[in-house]
């Protein structure tokens, strides 16, 4: 089923005063009324993705993706740049999306919001997806894999 544009909320956590756009504006063009949270601790994220139902990543520059990885790791699809980390973490079309512009954006978001099945069904993705690869035993592999293969060079 489709979300109701009445429910759906724009949610930004973090340290706004970053941001390099005006996000009020969007209240203006859009008529959306963002919700600032702020930069929230460890327990206040658990509550932030048990409330979201996607993830939107528009960061132009990401080292490893931490943020990308915790959503995931909390069932959450997740919509991101072409970066990396990102790049590394989602599955396209299996557990989020990723977008290589503007357009590819909105077209992603809206395939969210109108089909809740395929909510549910990246969102059971992301969780095991991210159970069978961002747990420590996989994790300390791929490090000295990499780390071996940069001593071979």
């Amino acid at each position: 089923s489709k979300l109701n544009r009445n429910e759906i909320q724009f949610i930004m956590a973090g340290n706004t005063s970053e941001s390099f756009d005006d996000l009020n504006e969007l209240g203006d063009k859009y008529s959306i009324k963002p919700i600032y949270t702020g930069l929230l601790g460890k327990d206040e994220l658990r509550y932030f993705y048990r409330s979201v139902d996607m993830y939107v990543h528009t960061s132009n520059y990401e080292g490893f993706g931490l943020v990308v990885g915790d959503a995931l790791s909390n069932g959450i699809p997740v919509i991101s740049t072409n970066v990396a980390g990102s790049r590394d973490l989602i599955k396209h079309s299996k557990n989020g999306f990723i977008a290589d512009s503007i357009d590819e954006f909105i077209h992603f978001i809206n395939l969210l919001v109108e089909d809740s099945d395929l909510r549910s069904k990246m969102a059971t993705n992301a969780l095991s997806i991210a159970n069978a690869e961002l747990n420590v035993t996989v994790m300390e592999d791929k490090v000295i894999s990499s780390i071996l293969r940069t001593i071979d060079k």
